[in-house]
């Protein structure tokens, strides 16, 4: 009976460094040699199955399964040989084989949702012609399309609407967050509305809003470009201004003022984005010279009475009050 000690030692070792590289005449000859099928890694508990299936090596993966290799072999994250599957056609094999398509690893991942989010689109085409439930699988991330579209991966993405799936806010989300411009473009023209809020967050952000907190100027140019509001808040009241000041992103700041945004504008406490921005840390003149330089106002009251000034005085960086005041102070006539 092959030994299933978690041993990286030995042939065991020489085999699971095969798997790897995918070689199946190695693994052939060293299985033969004495190296157990069952051997696992001692650090992740990864089987050789599981090398050879990321690897994309398919007749390494028969040589495997040939000798006895536990097809749903679990390693310490219960991750299985078809969560690493790096081509449809390992993937289908695998699936003959009897492995499980809704094997669940312990950070909630299928082998569809692993597929989506790695961008391995013709596995994830495997899967759902064995039966993987588009619908059903989920983990923190979403749903296969969040999973691709958290990744950038487009081809994944045509692949889900091709399967039936339509648009969701929370994709666009998870692409605006990375700035993967093409697949949030996929989504609105999906029928995502560019304006629409993401109801499933507490925060109700927009496309622009996401775009402009993680600091991804062309992305934001372009949403602009097709109609989203620089000025639509969120449901604390925030702006994508006081997200690009709130990121010290002097860049997109001056994208949303040149784009119509309000430099004085309020949240729902009575900040303003340079009031947000004299807190912010760590300091960064050029944000704050953006803002007064284009008219905001260094005297406007919060609604506990609070100027920017007493603001940055009291919560944020030391160097903030001092550049608030000679940004006010500089006369670019004399």
């Amino acid at each position: 009976m092959p030994s299933t000690t978690a041993t990286t030692k030995g042939p065991d070792a020489l085999l699971l460094g095969a798997a790897k590289s995918g070689d199946a005449t190695e693994i052939r000859t060293l299985l033969l040699g004495g190296g157990s099928v069952l051997a696992k890694e001692a650090k992740t508990g990864r089987s050789a199955l599981s090398f050879a299936a990321a690897a994309g090596a398919l007749e390494a993966v028969k040589v495997l399964l040939e000798h006895g290799a536990a097809v749903d072999a679990e390693d310490k994250e219960k991750r299985t040989a078809l969560s690493f599957a790096a081509s449809g056609e390992v993937a289908t094999e695998l699936i003959r084989s009897g492995a499980s398509v809704e094997a669940k690893d312990n950070r909630g991942f299928t082998p569809l949702l692993r597929a989506a989010n790695n961008g391995h689109v013709d596995v994830v085409e495997a899967l759902l012609e064995h039966g993987a439930d588009l619908n059903a699988e989920k983990n923190a991330i979403g749903r296969a399309l969040e999973n691709a579209a958290m990744g950038g991966h487009a081809a994944v993405v045509t692949k889900l609407f091709e399967s039936g799936v339509t648009p969701t806010m929370e994709a666009v989300m998870q692409a605006a967050q990375r700035g993967h411009s093409d697949v949030v473009f996929m989504m609105i023209d999906g029928g995502i509305d560019v304006n629409a809020r993401n109801k499933n967050s507490s925060g109700g952000f927009s496309a622009l809003h996401q775009a402009s907190y993680f600091g991804h100027l062309e992305l934001v140019r372009e949403l602009i470009r097709r109609g989203a509001d620089v000025n639509m808040s969120d449901v604390w009241g925030s702006s994508a201004l006081a997200k690009a000041a709130s990121n010290r992103d002097a860049e997109v700041v001056k994208e949303l003022i040149q784009s119509g945004a309000v430099v004085d504008a309020k949240d729902a406490d009575g900040k303003t984005p340079l009031t947000i921005a004299a807190t912010a840390y760590p300091f960064t003149h050029d944000v704050l010279a953006a803002l007064i330089e284009h008219g905001a106002d260094a005297d406007c009251y919060a609604n506990d009475g609070k100027t920017p000034v007493v603001f940055a005085a009291e919560e944020g960086p030391a160097e903030s009050v001092e550049g608030i005041l000679r940004l006010v102070a500089f006369d670019p006539s004399e």
